[in-house]
């Protein structure tokens, strides 16, 4: 039993220190924005071939302003690292959320998996609480002038 744990326990290691720092960009990335710049930099520090599957991320609740893209793969391609390990690439990311990269050591057969947040743009975000605002005060002035025109009509009766 205390085998299987230490071999569980050794597994995750393993795995993270795999999964550590294979993606990496420079800076936030934002839906639908522009390009950005996708670093993958393998364990193997030398030039191999690889097969990269972007998946998009999948919203149950909340949708995004382009449902056509959720849950399908964003890219599948198959290229070579350099003599590094590194392979660069540039994206532009359609819609918000965690985007799932798995990467394929196709001479080892070993698969790494890293995860990119994607935020939405912050015009968007800004663009949507203004419509929230303005719809909020529109919705009160009318209720209050509602209110006032009938105010007169009605006879509020109470019972004794």
């Amino acid at each position: 039993m205390n085998f299987y744990k230490i071999f569980i326990i050794y597994f995750f290691i393993i795995f993270s220190i795999n999964a550590k720092n294979i993606c990496s960009t420079q800076e936030k990335i934002y839906a639908d924005k522009g390009l950005a710049k996708i670093t993958l930099q393998l364990p193997e520090r030398q030039k191999i071939p690889i097969e990269i599957k972007i998946h998009t991320p999948s919203h149950l609740l909340i949708g995004t302003d382009f449902p056509v893209v959720e849950g399908t793969d964003l890219l599948d391609i198959s290229t070579i690292t350099n003599e590094e390990g590194l392979y660069d690439f540039e994206l532009v990311f359609p819609i918000r959320g965690t985007y799932k990269i798995e990467i394929k050591d196709l001479g080892t057969n070993q698969i790494y998996l890293c995860k990119l947040e994607v935020y939405e743009h912050p015009q968007e975000v800004k663009n949507f609480y203004v419509l929230v605002t303005i719809l909020f005060i529109v919705g009160f002035i009318s209720g209050i002038i509602i209110f006032q025109t009938n105010k007169n009509k009605i006879q509020i009766e109470t019972l004794y």
